[in-house]
């Protein structure tokens, strides 16, 4: 706005000039000079209108520049926000998308493989149960080979012992012949034909005979049943007789196994297998008293405590597992496709247990 500022200030003046002076004496004319200060008050306007319009349109400029830059902004703003929501949108879909693709081929690739494992396994099972067949004939003609060629060992034998001992058999046949069978068929004819001293020796001799091979049959069938008492006694004179003052435990072997099922977690079921083998020597009831506490226990995490196995245990058992493995596929060498199928799964199975981790308690 327009303003005016008074000041005030000291304007300096000085000179000189002839003045006359009436007369006296003489009369005349005087040179003066003179000199001195005067005050001056001076009042300066400033007319700032023609600036005021000036800066009045430059700011509503600037305020339209200040709206556009602002309006600018958001709209920049907000396709910041659209192309990165955009991008993200691509980038996690991309990133899914790339994913459940891959967990699909791998999925499927796994499937694939399961279905091959379990064909050769079918195919196998179908091998083992030929197999199994074959063997079972090949024993039973060896077996019938074998029966026919130990009895005709036995009839040789039987031929050969007769003809070492041939005048014992003969004697023992005439004496069963004409003492027994005879003496049995024609003694009560005898009896009543013939009462004399003959007839009673006979007679005697008759029933002598009989109680004595009576005699040495009992002692021959109490030699057999004492056998036993014999054996028990040779049995007892090893054992320590000593007694128990509480029942003892019988400590039998278990193998608990926990493993994931094919399904996974489905509807609140767990996707786990727990299986108890137990030996075939229990019955059915003694197996599900066993195994109840023993599934509670080694499911329930905080009393079972499971640990890393030691370095001896697990060097014995890797000794185990490999002479089975060894004795299963001993003909895995074999160039055939049967051999070469089991060289696979013999090959797999070594993978597989060198990649073993498991737990003990």
């Amino acid at each position: 706005m327009s303003y005016s500022q008074p000041y005030t200030i000291q304007v300096p003046y000085s000179g000189s000039r002839s003045v006359s002076y009436p007369k006296s004496d003489s009369g005349g004319t005087l040179n003066v000079s003179y000199s001195g200060t005067a005050p001056a008050q001076i009042v300066i306007h400033v007319d700032t209108d023609p600036f005021d319009s000036s800066v009045s349109r430059v700011n509503g400029h600037i305020d339209m520049l200040t709206g556009a830059v602002i309006a600018m902004n958001a709209a920049q703003v907000a396709a910041i926000n659209q192309t990165t929501g955009e991008v993200s949108a691509s980038l996690l879909n991309g990133f899914f998308g790339t994913i459940k693709a891959e967990l699909s081929q791998q999925l499927q690739a796994l499937d694939s493989a399961i279905k091959a494992i379990f064909g050769l396994i079918l195919e196998q099972g179908k091998g083992v149960s030929q197999k199994t067949l074959q063997m079972e004939g090949d024993f039973n003609r060896i077996r019938s080979r074998y029966v026919t060629l130990f009895r005709d060992l036995d009839t040789e034998c039987y031929k050969r012992i007769y003809e070492l001992d041939k005048p014992a058999f003969q004697l023992s046949e005439n004496i069963q012949n004409k003492l027994i069978r005879e003496a049995i068929s024609g003694e009560g004819a005898n009896n009543f034909i013939v009462l004399n001293e003959e007839a009673s020796t006979k007679m005697m001799l008759l029933t002598s005979r009989l109680l004595r091979k009576v005699r040495d049959l009992i002692k021959t069938l109490g030699a057999y049943i004492s056998q036993e008492t014999r054996i028990t006694a040779l049995i007892d004179s090893f054992l320590v007789s000593e007694p128990v003052e509480k029942t003892a435990p019988l400590l039998l072997p278990v193998i608990f196994t926990e493993s994931d099922t094919l399904e996974g977690d489905r509807g609140g079921i767990s996707g786990k297998d727990y299986t108890c083998f137990l030996p075939d020597t229990l019955s059915s009831e003694e197996r599900s008293k066993i195994s109840r506490p023993i599934d509670e226990y080694c499911r329930n995490d905080t009393a079972a405590q499971w640990k890393e196995p030691e370095e001896q245990s697990m060097l014995l058992l890797d000794k185990e597992f490999k002479i089975l493995v060894e004795a299963e596929f001993a003909e895995r060498g074999d160039p055939s496709e049967d051999g070469a199928s089991k060289r696979r799964v013999y090959d797999e199975l070594m993978k597989l247990w060198q990649d073993r981790s498991f737990l003990i308690l």
